[in-house]
């Protein structure tokens, strides 16, 4: 489930309240490469940006601030950046994070993936539960409700993808079943955003503003899941990111139910990014999920877990050696 809220409105926003003027570039944009240089000199503030992050640079004092998210991830805080001091400074810095940032991506760090697992799968994004792994004990029957025969080849390419991964283990696949199927334990509503209350109050729970794409799971006393309801606003997603949500929200709907800010390649990145497949980190958690992992299992089992998949994993590294 994606937070609606775009950082750069909430950028532009902050400018706006103290009457700044500034000027805005892009890592795609014509303008990055100085279009506006020929500005610089009248405005003071000047707002970069690449996919990652934001610079705000006063070019009278040299000072510099980085767009981050605070201890409260629905918030983005403005923090000193005393390494950038002017616009070649500014870009250079972008360029470096970037980088950074797509190697931390393709490299499997034990610690990170710890940290990053361990917020995925022991707490809802939404509610109060407590802290629990919370899984299937048995693969879940699908059943589709509504939507045209585009929308449910992506349901069924989402699945598809899905079982690549439960496939390897004994857990199994999960399977599709008819439509409209009311004793299928997983319902995915391809539907518009309007219907979402009524969905909502026909299966008893609440839904928060503002979701294009929403999943309610019930379990019981042992934190087994019991059955699910994901719900697509069809009216309002189109292409890429509808792809995006329709596999988010269903492999969610098995266990990993919380977003994470960390990786913008995992399905699970709670920021505007919108990847249509697992990565390779979504494929290792689904697979420990199924297959080292109980229902009401904690932190401890969680970590205990981790560190048995990576040793396996550094194991099979040294065999292809």
């Amino acid at each position: 489930m994606k937070n609606q809220t775009i950082v750069i409105t909430l950028a532009l926003s902050l400018l706006a309240i103290v009457g700044e003027s500034f000027c805005q570039t892009g890592s795609n944009s014509n303008t990055q490469n100085g279009a506006n240089s020929q500005n610089s000199g009248r405005q003071r503030f000047v707002l970069l940006k690449n996919d990652v992050c934001f610079i705000r640079l006063d070019t009278q004092t040299g000072q510099s601030w980085v767009l981050k998210s605070s201890r409260n991830e629905n918030q983005q805080v403005w923090v000193p950046l005393k390494q950038v001091s002017s616009l070649e400074s500014a870009k250079a810095w972008l360029q470096e994070e970037q980088k950074q940032r797509a190697q931390s991506e393709t490299r499997l760090d034990r610690k990170k993936f710890s940290k990053w697992a361990t917020q995925v799968l022991l707490k809802p994004e939404y509610g109060n539960a407590k802290s629990a792994v919370r899984r299937w004990k048995s693969p879940p029957r699908i059943s589709i409700f509504g939507g045209d025969e585009k929308h449910k080849k992506i349901v069924e390419s989402s699945i598809k993808k899905i079982n690549s991964v439960l496939g390897q283990t004994r857990f199994g696949k999960i399977k599709l079943v008819d439509d409209d199927d009311q004793e299928a334990e997983l319902r995915v509503y391809l539907t518009s955003v309007r219907n979402f209350l009524a969905i909502a109050k026909k299966h008893e729970f609440k839904i928060p503003q503002y979701n294009e794409g929403y999943f309610a799971l019930k379990w019981d006393s042992k934190n087994e899941l019991l059955e699910g309801q994901v719900l697509i606003a069809i009216d309002r997603l189109r292409g890429q990111q509808l792809e995006h949500i329709v596999l988010e929200e269903i492999t969610q709907a098995l266990g990993p139910t919380n977003d994470s800010d960390m990786f913008r390649s995992s399905i699970f990145f709670s920021g505007r990014s919108f990847p249509t497949d697992l990565s390779e980190r979504d494929k290792i958690l689904l697979k420990m999920l199924y297959t080292n992992l109980k229902p009401n299992d904690k932190k401890s089992q969680v970590e205990r877990a981790i560190r048995n998949v990576f040793h396996k994993l550094e194991k099979h590294k040294k065999t292809q050696r």
